[in-house]
This record gives structure tokens, C-alpha cells and sequence, in this order.
């Protein structure tokens, strides 16, 4: 039972001692407590503030939620209560119907976050505390910065090193240690500058997936890393579908602190230590519910909406996957090549770009808006060329029109911006990989 008595006798003892400094002031006194008023109270305040504590002291043991915990929000502490969410095997099962051999294979598409104590434990991994960044955002900061063939004995591993004990501590349990072992290895990797495989990559992602982490930087860091690798349609789909599914529950609890309120962090405000576990996070009401209700027809935000490509079918034959379902595109077909999309040809294909040209699929080629670029033909790949020499020389147009065409000209600017780091337009040829980037 809340103890209002108490906070209202020290309402009452504050209005009396304003009341008296009041009176005093207006009689024109200099000092505003006598010299034998001071110490008496001096010593009643440091009696309210004791009992107070105490009290404090003692509704944090009372009461489940902890210290001034507002009705119908859930505390973020440790021992809120165990979670009874499954985690469910996304490699298995299907959930489109298949239009061709390339299908991906995911499992139902139903928001990952099963309860309260599972929106709990994520709350805990992302949400800042009011004096830092929340452990995963730390995580994400040191580690998705750090560019390629970086020496071993660069501090920022260090950095990297410490974001991710720290991270997996805040986890606990075994599925903090399985993540702690996994990225731990991909560090570790990354360092003595070996390779990775797709397999790998999905197992980085479920190992954040069972915390429950769901981080949009995470997960474009994931992508990026697979972008690049050779593998099969559906090998590259059903990872890709994965991370839209990641991003898409990102997105859904982050609409859904739109009008819940978002997560906020309450210091404790007694002398008296606080409860055991106090983490002073709150999660409004109908957080979980409000994101639940979001998820199924949200898209990956600007994953979705930003650095595409405009693409015309010239030769059928072509396969989109996406999100988990693959359809067949006819002969002049429109569509837009998105991050996180995979082409496949059954045969020798094109498509067209208004602006770039044709570009070619072989028998069997595998394209993504990561090596989209290599399809084009000389004259669509010198065009990209001048565009990108341009923008290095401070040509403010031309870097517009690269941003419309990001997914095939990322490649030239990543060789430009190596050759010539501080040319006067490369700091924004570096802007505009950020935003193909994440």
C-alpha cells in the first residue's frame, strides 16, 4: 500500500516552513531563519529526507512495479518476471506459394516480441538510461563504424571488445553467452581478416534475434556484410527476408511509441539504496499490443523507400524474391530493385534503366542492388563513371543524380572515394553511401 500520509505530512511541513520564510521576508527581515531556527530546521529536513528513504525503502519491496511506478506501465528490472516467448525457427516452413525453384524458405511472419517480459527484455538492450546509450546502440556505434582491413591492434577493437561483453552481460543467461561466443568469433574473424559465410551470418542474426535485440543498425551491418558473397537465390533471399522481417519489427515498435509515449528512464531519487535489479526503464501501456498491430502491414522503412533502382524487363525470365514470396516478371514489366531484393534469371535476360541503359543476366545469374551496377553495359557503366568524377569535383547536380541512382553506382563511389579521399566532393559521396549503407 502506497504510503500517502507520509508524502502528504511533507507537503504539509514544506507549506509551513514557505509560509514562514514568507512572512519574514515581508517584516523585512535580512536573514531569512533566525539563528535558532536554522539548526532546528536543518535538522527536521534531514529527518523528512531519512523517512522518506525509508519509506522508499520500503514500497520498493511492497510494491511489484518498484519505486513511483505508473499504473499500467511495466518495470524493466531485473526479476519482472520470466518470459515465456519461444523462439521460433525461421529457417523452416514457407509462407508464399511458389512461383519457381528460388523460393525462399521462412517461417511464419508474425511479430517476433511474444509478451510483455520478451518487450522487456528488449526494452532493457536499446533503451538509454539517461547517462548512456543503451548497450546495444553502444554495441552498434563501435562496431558498424569500423571499416575493412582494420589492423588488429587498432584501438577501436578495444572499443568493440568492451561495447560487446558489456551488451551480453546485460543479457545474461545462455542466450547472452551464445551471443557473447558468436559475434565474439566474428571479431575476432573480422581482425585476422578471414572471410565469412552465409551460414555465419544467420547465425549472427538469430544469436540477436534470441536476446530478444532488434537493432536496425545491427541488422544493416548483417546485410552488408552478406551483400557481397556468392552465393545461391534462395541462400541470399532467405537471409534478405530475414533482415526485412528484423527491420520491419524495428519499425513496427518504434510507430507503436508514437502513440504510446516512447520508453522512459526514472533515476531513483531516495539516498536509501534501491531495490535489487532497479533499472528505472518504464514501457507504456499498450506498447506491445500498439506494435503487434503495426507489424503486418509496415514496411522496413527507409530500407524500403530509399536507394532503389527503377528497372524495366526487356527479356521474361527474370524472378524477384522478396520478402519471403518470388514472382515472375514479364516482358515490360516496370519495377523497383530495393536493398533488400534478389533477382534471378532462368536465362539469358536484360533490363533496362532510362537513364543507364541495358544490362545483361547470364543463365542462372544472381543479382542484388549491391553488384547491379556490374550488369550495365560500357556506355551505362562510363556514364556512371562521369556522374561519380563529377560529384568528386563538387558538382552539387550530379551528386543529386547519384542518389537516384545509388544501388548501381555505389561500387564507382566506393573506388573513387580509395583513390581520392580528399577530393573537395567526397565528403558527400560519403554521405550518400551512408545512405545506401544503412
Amino acid at each position: 500500500m502506497r504510503r500517502w500520509w507520509l508524502d502528504l505530512g511533507s507537503f504539509a511541513v514544506a507549506l509551513a516552513l514557505a509560509a514562514a520564510v514568507v512572512l519574514r521576508w515581508r517584516r523585512g527581515h535580512v536573514a531569512l531563519l533566525s539563528s535558532t531556527a536554522a539548526p532546528a530546521i536543518r535538522l527536521l529536513a534531514l529527518l523528512i529526507v531519512f523517512v522518506q528513504g525509508c519509506a522508499d525503502r520500503l514500497r520498493g519491496r511492497e510494491e511489484p512495479d518498484g519505486q513511483g511506478a505508473v499504473p499500467g506501465s511495466q518495470d524493466m528490472s531485473v526479476g519482472a518476471g520470466p518470459s515465456q516467448q519461444v523462439e521460433e525457427d525461421m529457417s523452416q516452413g514457407a509462407n508464399a506459394p511458389e512461383s519457381s525453384g528460388t523460393t525462399p524458405t521462412l517461417g511464419p511472419d508474425a511479430f517476433p516480441l511474444a509478451d510483455e517480459a520478451a518487450l522487456g527484455r528488449w526494452a532493457r538492450l536499446v533503451a538509454d538510461d539517461g547517462f548512456a546509450v543503451g548497450p546495444g546502440k553502444r554495441f552498434a556505434l563501435a562496431l558498424v563504424p569500423v571499416p575493412e582491413a582494420t589492423p588488429a591492434q587498432d584501438p577501436r577493437w578495444l572499443q568493440v571488445a568492451s561495447a560487446l561483453e558489456a551488451l551480453a552481460d546485460a543479457a545474461g543467461g545462455a542466450e547472452g553467452e551464445a551471443f557473447r561466443s558468436r559475434w565474439r568469433a566474428h571479431v575476432e574473424a573480422r581482425k585476422a581478416g578471414g572471410s565469412e559465410t552465409i551460414a555465419e551470418l544467420q547465425a549472427l542474426l538469430s544469436s540477436m534475434e534470441a536476446l530478444p535485440l532488434y537493432h536496425a543498425g545491427l541488422a544493416g551491418y548483417v546485410w552488408r556484410r552478406a551483400a557481397p558473397l556468392p552465393v545461391s537465390a534462395s541462400e541470399r533471399a532467405e537471409l534478405f527476408g530475414r533482415i526485412e522481417r528484423h527491420l520491419r519489427a524495428c519499425e513496427a515498435l518504434l510507430k507503436g511509441q508514437f502513440e504510446t509515449g516512447p520508453i522512459e528512464f526514472t533515476a531513483w531519487r531516495s539516498k536509501a539504496a534501491p531495490p535489487v535489479g532497479y533499472s528505472g526503464l518504464k514501457v507504456p501501456k499498450g506498447l506491445l499490443a500498439a506494435a503487434k498491430g503495426h507489424y503486418p502491414q509496415i514496411d522496413a522503412g527507409t530500407w524500403t523507400v530509399e536507394a532503389t533502382l527503377s528497372l524495366t524487363v526487356v527479356d521474361a525470365g527474370v524472378t524477384l524474391l522478396r520478402a519471403g514470396r518470388a514472382s515472375e516478371l514479364q516482358a515490360g514489366q516496370r519495377f523497383t530493385l530495393g536493398r533488400l531484393d534478389v533477382l534471378a534469371s532462368g536465362r539469358p535476360a536484360k533490363l533496362r534503366h532510362d537513364e543507364l541503359g541495358d544490362m545483361s543476366l547470364g543463365a542462372g545469374a544472381v543479382v542484388t542492388a549491391w553488384d547491379v551496377g556490374q550488369r550495365l553495359a560500357r556506355p551505362g557503366s562510363e556514364r556512371v563513371r562521369a556522374k561519380v568524377a563529377a560529384a568528386q569535383s563538387d558538382d552539387s547536380k550530379a551528386l543529386e543524380q547519384l542518389q537516384s541512382i545509388l544501388p548501381a553506382a555505389h561500387l564507382e563511389i566506393r573506388r573513387a572515394l580509395a583513390e581520392k579521399p580528399q577530393a573537395p566532393g567526397s565528403p558527400g559521396l560519403r554521405t550518400l553511401l551512408e545512405l545506401f549503407d544503412q
